[in-house]
């Protein structure tokens, strides 16, 4: 009589808690949760540059790019760094550019095509050295005057202020993979977490001391590449230390995450409710970058529960993957119809923008942004898959 074949071990243990990581469960490479997290920022960021400043936090949006930004590019590292044994730095510049470049360029150049139409002001070829080479943000320390300008489409190329935050990423992806090149093979993740945590605590007491010693004005503090690097470093801790898509994960009932979830969102509440110019320029970021530990962590972990199931939604997806598009052009076509249509009704104004920066960043995702994405496919065949497009 032949031995009848044992049921198969149920994918999820009973009780509801599988210890396995995301990653080790059923082929999982892609967190849908994490692109919706992308137009969710995205899309603060474009409703507040669409006349809405005063009402939507335009600024969050930014720092949740920069933490997810953070994450990603860290969780990349330590599963390329799991599986070979090292960083290959010229492939993560070589995959980078094809990311960051291209798009950029292309939408650089249409906006300066857009500031061709009636001369309003000198043509500041500076500003466009600046962007080129991944500064703006400094340009915007250097020279406020020339920037508040560039904004307020007095002075050519169009809408081409918001690339600070570029410049930014920009500096963190040039020196962390150095860092981390020296660190990973002498240290463990957690002390790497703990010596990027210390940066960020660094990056507070920076800012403290710009704003009560040196009495630093707004522009030195929010675009300071050393003033904002701590934004992009949480995400980098969290990537190391309780990775929710490499790591087992935490055994959480409902009351805690939901005690997780209201202080997160609570904290971050009061960094916007908090008007005090001194702790805006030096607790909130801090405050913000913190906050957002929990809600990351749980909208990778919890991605096909209800609470974020929304994230996972096709549309939202969608606008994620249009989104750094969308930020490249959004503010240069909102800057054309506010100088040369300035009559038009804000209703009509925000609709045509609207479309107008869709249609535009469909466009270069098919022509451009997919096929520069299969190239850094081919170059991760030896490498682990991604999670997720950064």
């Amino acid at each position: 009589m032949s031995t009848p074949t044992p049921p198969p071990a149920p994918a999820t243990p009973p009780t509801g808690y599988d210890p396995r990581p995301l990653a080790e469960r059923g082929g999982l490479f892609h967190i849908p949760s994490l692109d919706g997290i992308r137009a969710v920022a995205v899309l603060i960021v474009m409703i507040a540059h669409f006349g809405f400043e005063k009402l939507v936090p335009g600024g969050y949006g930014v720092t949740v790019f920069f933490f997810l930004s953070g994450y990603l590019i860290t969780t990349l590292m330590r599963k390329e760094f799991g599986k070979t044994g090292r960083i290959d730095l010229w492939a993560f510049y070589m995959r980078r550019t094809l990311r960051i470049f291209p798009p950029m360029y292309i939408t650089l150049a249409v906006l300066m095509s857009l500031s061709l139409f009636e001369a309003v002001g000198p043509f500041n070829w500076s500003a466009v050295f600046y962007q080129l080479g991944f500064l703006t943000n400094m340009l915007k320390i250097w020279a406020p005057d020339a920037t508040a300008m560039i904004e307020q489409g007095l002075v050519r190329p169009l809408g081409t202020g918001v690339y600070w935050s570029l410049a930014i990423e920009e500096h963190f992806y040039m020196g962390f993979p150095l860092l981390m090149i020296v660190l990973m093979p002498r240290l463990t993740r957690g002390r790497i977490a703990l010596v990027l945590l210390g940066t960020c605590v660094l990056g507070l007491l920076w800012r403290l001391y710009l704003v009560h010693g040196l009495h630093a004005e707004h522009a030195r503090v929010y675009y300071g590449t050393d003033a904002r690097l701590d934004s992009i470093m949480y995400g980098c801790v969290l990537a190391l230390w309780g990775n929710p898509f490499l790591d087992k994960p935490l055994r959480l009932n409902t009351v805690v995450k939901a005690l997780m979830l209201v202080v997160a969102l609570g904290a971050t509440a009061a960094t916007f409710v908090i008007r005090d110019e001194a702790f805006r320029e030096t607790w909130r970021y801090t405050i913000q970058g913190v906050a957002l530990f929990p809600l990351f962590y749980l909208a990778v972990i919890d991605h096909e529960r209800p609470l974020f199931r929304w994230l996972a939604w096709g549309p939202l997806r969608y606008i994620g993957a249009l989104s750094y598009t969308l930020y490249l052009i959004h503010l240069g076509l909102w800057s054309f119809f506010e100088l040369y249509a300035p009559d038009m009704a804000f209703p009509a104004r925000f609709a045509v923008c609207t479309v107008l920066s869709f249609a535009y960043a469909m466009a270069m995702y098919y022509a451009v942004e997919q096929p520069c994405a299969k190239l850094r496919k081919r170059m991760h065949k030896k490498a682990p898959t991604p999670i997720a497009a950064s």
